[in-house]
């Protein structure tokens, strides 16, 4: 009996386990998985013909407080635009803006925002404006994209 035993393990250690190769698979997806559920999905709510950009939020970024949503806000340009202030002139092909809104009273504001060299916040990051401090409540416009943002995140969050 005992040399039976033994036959067993000589024989399956020679051999891959198939509960080894289930095992490794299974650490495998879900590695995919864990790395696909951690990436960044924007969302597109609009797009300006007239102002050339296509307008995306992030769901993962949307934080809720009472009648306030937190979201973060993707712009690309079909063309570079051009900032300009006391350092320097900046060309940027997207900007990132950290959003308050307050969807009782139909109003936001801009917490920060980034300028990319890149569309879809990529490249280089130019400038990181904060505006926490400020007191820049503006008034939802109906019918505008900001609208369309305001309903989705209020609506759906």
């Amino acid at each position: 009996m005992n040399s039976q035993i033994q036959y067993s393990y000589i024989y399956c250690k020679d051999k891959p386990k198939f509960d080894e190769i289930k095992l490794n698979f299974l650490i495998f997806l879900l590695a995919v998985f864990s790395f696909t559920a951690k990436a960044e999905t924007w969302v597109q709510y609009e797009e300006s013909k007239k102002f050339g950009f296509i307008a995306f939020y992030l769901p993962t970024s949307i934080t809720r407080d009472n009648q306030y949503r937190t979201v973060k806000v993707l712009k690309t340009y079909n063309k570079p635009h051009q900032l300009s202030d006391k350092e320097s002139d900046v060309l940027y092909r997207s900007t990132v803006v950290t959003q308050l809104i307050n969807c009782s009273r139909n109003s936001y504001k801009n917490l920060g925002m980034q300028l990319w060299s890149d569309a879809g916040a990529s490249g280089t990051l130019l400038r990181d404006f904060d505006y926490s401090k400020k007191d820049n409540w503006e008034k939802t416009k109906e019918n505008s994209i900001q609208s369309v943002l305001h309903d989705e995140v209020c609506l759906r969050f």
